[in-house]
């Protein structure tokens, strides 16, 4: 009767979450980083691209996200030769990476208003909804993207440096260093890289564009270079990217008048 005492003892606390992964024993990770130093010889580019107009709108990141849940950098980005892309978290059987559109708890719905983790198997696989009433049998999405097209004029693209180089697409290195850890940064090669399609084809065509088809794309209308969200501040991000990518990034800096 706790002695009087009103309400009785708390309970324990519950236990750690546990983590999100297991680190990689020393020679695992001596093992990744030979495979990443073979693969970059003709590294892995991958983007998100417009298949109409050969567009890359979105350059995948090791952190961009797949399908299945998992981040690029988890997945085996060292196999150039049969771009057979799969997932290498334990449990999982996605096949290949694929792009999910989306940031931190916002991510691209299907046409039955339900999210792609409604769509993943326990093993990450695709297939229907899970939600129940829904009779929905395969992930299909109605947004556009800023180029103007929409979701499935797109495709995630896999292709090796060499492969884009004979198509007079941008391959350089980050930064003009090669070593190990470019094989796992998919399409990024610089700041200017981070931006959508059609903000580095305002720059340059060739930053989005294959080399021989871009003016002829922007002149034939293929692909959008203006429109409603350019402006002033649009045009100081890019200054500001293209001003990292020549002068280097040195951390924040702070703005006149700030403390």
């Amino acid at each position: 009767c706790n002695d009087g005492q009103i309400g009785s003892t708390p309970p324990p606390p519950p236990p750690p979450s546990p983590l999100p992964g297991v680190p990689l024993s020393a020679k695992a990770f001596a093992d990744l980083q030979a495979k990443a130093r073979k693969a970059n010889r003709d590294r892995l580019f991958v983007t998100w691209r417009n298949l109409a107009n050969g567009l890359d709108c979105v350059n995948i990141g090791p952190s961009s996200r797949c399908f299945c849940g998992h981040s690029y950098k988890s997945h085996a980005f060292y196999e150039n030769q049969t771009k057979r892309v799969k997932c290498r978290v334990p449990g999982c059987k996605c096949p290949c990476f694929r792009y999910v559109n989306g940031r931190g708890s916002q991510w691209v719905r299907c046409q039955c208003k339900h999210t792609h983790e409604d769509h993943r198997s326990s093993d990450g696989r695709m297939g229907a909804c899970s939600k129940r009433g829904c009779s929905c049998n395969e992930f299909y999405a109605t947004m556009k993207c800023n180029c103007g097209s929409s979701w499935d004029q797109h495709a995630t693209v896999i292709e090796r440096a060499s492969e884009r180089a004979s198509q007079g697409r941008t391959v350089e290195d980050l930064g003009g260093n090669e070593n190990a850890a470019h094989a796992v940064a998919g399409g990024i090669t610089s700041f200017v890289s981070l931006a959508h399609g059609i903000d580095r084809a305002q720059l340059a065509p060739s930053l989005a564009l294959p080399g021989p088809n871009a003016m002829t794309a922007i002149a034939g209308g293929g692909v959008m270079v203006t429109g409603p969200d350019d402006g002033a501040a649009s045009a100081s991000n890019h200054e500001a990217l293209v001003g990292y990518d020549r002068d280097g990034y040195d951390g924040p800096r702070r703005l006149e008048g700030g403390d």
